[in-house]
C-alpha cells in the first residue's frame, strides 16, 4: 500500500529532482521551467520569432488535453492557424525539449512525426501542470512509454495491444483486473498493471517499469557528466562564464550570450567571424539533428586559446534580448 501511495504521488510531482525544494509550489515551478525552455531557451539557440513560440505553447496545451489520440494533424494545424511545415517544426521543438512522446507504427523519422499514430505528454507531471482532468488509462500508458524510453529501449505502436518493446516485447497496459484478451496467443506479450504491488506470470506491476534499468538511464545523456566538468573547469577562469543544462546537453554563455555548447561529447561554438579567424581548419558539424551548423573546437586543453576565442564570439554577438531579424527563416 504505501509503494502504491508514493506512485501516485510521483505521478503527479515526483518526476523531477526539484519537486524535494518546492513541493507546494511544484506545479508552478514546472510551469516556469517549461515557459523557460520555450520562450527563452530554445528561441536563443534557433532563430524563430515569439509568435511562432506562442503557437509551440497552444500547440502543447491542446495536445496535453486530447493525449494520447490519434491526432488529427490537419485539424490541429487548422487551430494553430498555421501550415504543415511550420507545424511540424513545432512538434519538433516540443519532441526535442522532452515535453512530448511520438509514437509511431516504424523507426522514429522526419516522416513518422509529420504523422504520428499517437501523441503523449513526456511525462505524468506534465500532464498534470497543463490538464485540470487525467483519463486514468493516459496517465499509466504515459508513464510506461516514459519509463522505457527513459531506460533507453525502442518503443513502437502495434497491430495489436499498446507498445511493441524493442521489436520483440509486446505490452497492454492497465488496471489490476486488465485481462489478455487483445494480445492472448500473441509470444512474449505482458501485461503492465496499475494497481498492484507484485507480479506474477506476464502480470508486471506498471510502476515497476523501468525500475531496474538505472544504467541504462545514464547511458541515454548525450553529453557525458566528466567531459562537461572537463570543459567547466577549462573555461572557469573566464570572466562572465556560465552553463545551463537542457535536454540532456550543455549551453555554454558568456555574459548572457551564447557563444555555445558541449553537444555529445563536442566543445562547439558559434561560427562567427573571429572564431572562423581563429580556427580557420575548425570542421562544422551539427549539435543536434535539425540545427545549424557549429565549429567545433579541437584544442580544448589550452585555457590561453580557450579564453581568447570565447572572449571574440561573445564580442561579435548582440546583447540579450535584442533579436536579430535579418535572414529570419519564411513562415514565422
Amino acid at each position: 500500500e504505501l509503494a502504491r501511495r508514493h506512485f501516485r504521488d510521483y505521478l503527479r510531482f515526483g518526476y523531477y529532482p526539484f519537486y524535494k525544494e518546492v513541493y507546494a509550489g511544484y506545479g508552478q515551478r514546472l510551469s516556469d521551467i517549461t515557459n523557460q525552455v520555450l520562450e527563452s531557451d530554445y528561441p536563443a539557440v534557433e532563430n524563430i520569432s515569439f509568435s511562432t513560440v506562442r503557437k509551440i505553447k497552444k500547440m502543447l496545451y491542446i495536445l496535453a488535453q486530447s493525449c494520447p489520440q490519434t491526432p488529427n494533424m490537419v485539424r490541429l494545424y487548422e487551430q494553430l492557424e498555421t501550415d504543415r511545415n511550420q507545424g511540424l517544426k513545432m512538434l519538433y521543438v516540443l519532441d526535442r525539449a522532452n515535453l512530448i512522446n511520438l509514437l509511431s507504427n516504424e523507426k522514429a523519422s522526419l516522416k513518422n512525426m509529420a504523422r504520428p499514430d499517437k501523441i503523449y505528454c513526456d511525462n505524468t507531471n506534465i500532464m498534470y501542470s497543463l490538464c485540470e482532468s487525467i483519463n486514468v488509462g493516459t496517465e499509466r500508458e504515459t508513464f510506461f512509454l516514459n519509463q522505457i524510453r527513459s531506460a533507453g529501449l525502442d518503443a513502437k505502436y502495434p497491430e495489436n495491444g499498446d507498445f511493441l518493446v524493442d521489436g520483440r516485447y509486446l505490452f497492454e497496459v492497465g488496471g489490476k483486473d486488465k485481462k489478455f484478451d487483445q494480445i492472448r496467443d500473441i509470444p512474449d506479450s505482458f501485461l503492465a498493471v496499475d494497481d498492484t504491488e507484485s507480479g506474477w506470470n506476464n502480470r508486471i506491476p506498471l510502476w515497476m517499469s523501468g525500475k531496474a534499468s538505472e544504467k541504462e538511464r545514464q547511458k541515454i545523456m548525450a553529453s557525458t557528466e566528466s567531459y562537461f566538468e572537463f570543459i567547466r573547469d577549462m573555461l572557469s577562469g573566464i570572466d562572465g562564464i556560465s552553463f545551463r543544462k537542457m535536454m540532456g546537453e550543455y549551453i555554454v554563455y558568456c555574459n548572457g550570450k551564447i557563444v555555445g555548447g558541449i553537444y555529445d561529447d563536442r566543445f562547439l561554438v558559434k561560427p562567427t567571424k573571429s572564431a572562423r579567424e581563429l580556427m580557420p581548419d575548425a570542421a562544422e558539424e551539427i549539435p543536434y539533428d535539425g540545427a545549424k551548423k557549429m565549429l567545433l573546437v579541437d584544442n580544448v586543453d589550452d585555457r590561453e586559446f580557450l579564453g581568447k576565442l570565447i572572449k571574440a564570439v561573445c564580442g561579435e554577438l548582440p546583447e540579450p534580448g535584442r533579436r536579430e531579424t535579418k535572414g529570419r527563416s519564411s513562415g514565422e
